[in-house]
């Protein structure tokens, strides 16, 4: 809804679409398997992009009436519990663990 506020088309990143129980988290897309069993398109549902990336710039007016420069860009952002283990570090041991495993 904020996006669509600020002037741009629906996005969402890769980490929110995944609790949707919608979305492939390996292929990063909208399940077509799970949309056709629940009658829903991809049409219905925002594009999904990688955390931290850009869903696109402020719209001029909006910027103007926020005070914004017309250049602000809006970036996805991802879901509180997966940026937390980021941030904690965990990621990096999930990657030294896995390849260790190999």
């Amino acid at each position: 809804m904020l996006q669509y506020r600020l002037g741009l088309k629906h996005a969402i990143s890769w980490t929110l679409a995944g609790r949707t129980l919608m979305f492939d988290v390996i292929k990063h897309e909208w399940s077509e398997k799970i949309l056709n069993e629940i009658g829903i398109s991809k049409k219905q549902l925002a594009v999904p992009l990688s955390p931290g990336s850009a869903a696109g710039k402020i719209d001029k007016d909006v910027a103007n009436r926020l005070g914004l420069s017309e250049s602000t860009v809006i970036g996805t952002g991802g879901h509180d519990q997966t940026c937390s283990a980021l941030g904690a570090g965990t990621i990096k041991d999930l990657i030294y663990t896995k390849m260790s495993m190999i």
